[in-house]
């Protein structure tokens, strides 16, 4: 029997269907309805922030188009990320009209940190609206340094954070989390902005709802990006058992951690100070990562190069420009693999993947 990467999941039905009979009274779908509003407050108090400092969209890359909408400046046209991201963060900057300018990573935290901003050329980074830093499958960011560098050269900072609902804490900075159903905490499809600035929220929402501001007529560019009811609805599910899902998690990746041992590199902390979705562990060399996935494919157990080779090799942004030689994203995506995991996957399986991999290096 195939044992499988992934399992997108969102509560049992018994969890929200008080919140669907709710909108079924309501008879209100869709903008910015009741229960948009009750997901709304109870996320922010999982956040311990206001519920002013958060807005609710149709998905994370529609928060992501939004949040950029909100920050970019006349006379900066490029956004500066990763290339060790997954495409959908990519196709955002373009979303958001925006040029994206591609980047490479620290090899150990997989992040774009700010020894890598410090080298880039100050003439790019002074036409920069946007640097665009990314939670790699959920991680803790580091982001010491970056608030200096941002003050000094004029562009904003947007976290992406898609998969760090469990990890990521409110911060200075802009921050987008995922709720799609492959995440920790999924609602089917959603997606979060929190920021202490009133003002970008105020137009990421506008973008979401036809560039309307607090009247029916269109100030600003916008289209239809907003939290459905039903999902609203499925998230308040979410919620109420947040943290029984959340404990789950630290169980499996527990069971990983002790079945792999020293076989292999875990991210750091995964499964002990915090937790995601997804388990991606790394290879000493690309060989010995082929090794694994052959035998893991053998036995029918499935993996994944989650971001492939990076965005700059992703057809559609080939000629994007790129700046450096991407020899630790070319490192990280010869030596990285995902592995299956998610809330319900079974410890005899766990076992059994351990094992495999254990035997092929």
């Amino acid at each position: 029997m195939a044992i499988d990467l992934f399992k997108p999941s969102v509560p049992p039905l018994k969890a929200y269907q008080k919140y669907l009979e709710l909108v079924d009274q309501n008879r209100m779908y869709s903008n910015f309805g009741p229960m948009q509003s009750l997901l709304r407050e109870g996320l922010a108090s999982q956040f311990k922030i206001p519920s002013s400092c958060l807005e609710l969209f149709s998905s994370g890359t529609m928060a992501l188009v939004a949040a950029m909408q909100g920050l970019k400046k006349e006379g900066r046209p490029f956004c500066v990320l990763p290339s060790w991201t997954f495409v959908a963060t990519a196709q955002a900057v373009v979303a958001s009209g925006l040029v994206p300018i591609f980047v490479d990573v620290d090899c150990e935290s997989m992040q774009l940190t700010s020894s890598y901003l410090g080298s880039l050329p100050s003439s790019l980074l002074e036409q920069t609206s946007v640097v665009l830093v990314v939670s790699p499958f959920g991680a803790p960011l580091n982001l010491k340094g970056v608030k200096k560098q941002g003050e000094l050269f004029g562009f904003e900072v947007l976290c992406d954070c898609a998969a760090g609902f469990e990890s990521i804490k409110p911060n200075e900075f802009h921050t987008v989390i995922s709720l799609h159903a492959t995440k920790t905490f999924g609602i089917g499809e959603g997606g979060l902005l929190m920021s202490q600035n009133s003002q970008l929220l105020e137009v990421a929402k506008a973008y979401s709802n036809f560039g309307f501001i607090g009247s029916r007529q269109s100030k600003e560019f916008g289209v239809n990006g907003k939290l459905s009811e039903f999902h609203a609805a499925v998230g308040l599910g979410a919620l109420d058992l947040w943290s029984g899902s959340r404990e789950i998690y630290y169980n499996k990746a527990n069971a990983y951690r002790q079945l792999m041992g020293q076989s292999c590199q875990f991210q750091n902390d995964w499964g002990q100070s915090w937790v995601s979705s997804t388990c991606v562990i790394r290879f000493t060399s690309s060989s010995q990562k082929k090794n694994a996935q052959a035998l893991l494919s053998s036995k029918n157990i499935q993996s994944r190069d989650w971001w492939s080779q990076g965005c700059h090799k992703e057809p559609v942004f080939v000629t994007a420009q790129s700046i450096g030689d991407m020899s630790n994203t070319d490192t990280l995506a010869t030596t990285t693999l995902g592995i299956p995991f998610y809330r319900d996957i079974d410890e005899r399986d766990i076992e059994e993947i351990a094992q495999s991999i254990k035997g092929a290096i």
